[in-house]
């Protein structure tokens, strides 16, 4: 068996890297099982934010339990959520380009 190593700079997005997991997108693992999608797509359309926490948990035991590779990551990435702090890019953070110095404190 061989393996390889990839490196990926993870988000605080839980979904950030299902696509890798795809059935009905080309991904980067050669994953065939159409039940990631199925997930994915179930864990998009939750309305509510505790129901939707609780399946991703479950979406994360699945993959651990099926998938032919588990993705492992650190990043140290700063993520606010404060009523006091404004102009916090998510998005930047999540690809390692964080815009503290841009940050307002109310």
């Amino acid at each position: 068996m061989e393996s390889t190593i990839l490196a990926f700079p993870g988000t605080a997005e839980p979904l950030w890297f299902a696509s890798n997991f795809s059935y009905a997108r080309r991904n980067d693992f050669s994953v065939t099982d159409p039940r990631y999608d199925q997930w994915r797509n179930e864990i998009q359309a939750e309305a509510d934010p505790a129901e939707r926490k609780r399946l991703i948990l479950d979406y994360q035991q699945f993959i651990f339990d099926t998938a032919p590779f588990i993705p492992l990551w650190h990043q140290g990435s700063l993520f606010v959520v404060s009523k006091t702090v404004e102009n916090v890019d998510s998005n930047a953070a999540g690809l390692c380009n964080e815009n503290v110095w841009e940050w307002v404190k109310r």
